[in-house]
């Protein structure tokens, strides 16, 4: 983790615009400790929704998030 950290540290303090992101804490391809580096670090206006029973899948309910942060619909 500590090099995803350091490799994308100039990465995430370039965001300005709002960002969405959806958690899920079991899942084993974007570890939930990489994605908290990039939300902790974002000096930007961000939400974050977790999901602690769910792995590396399509979120129904994160999809609808999504919709309601894009204004659509």
């Amino acid at each position: 983790m500590f090099l995803l950290v350091s490799t994308l540290r100039g990465a995430y303090q370039r965001l300005h615009a709002p960002l969405l992101m959806g958690t899920a804490l079991m899942d084993e391809v974007a570890s939930p400790e990489s994605q908290y580096a990039v939300y902790n670090h974002a000096a930007c206006e961000k939400y974050h929704f977790i999901y602690p029973k769910y792995i590396h899948e399509r979120i129904n309910a994160f999809e609808n998030e999504y919709v309601k942060f894009l204004h659509i619909g």
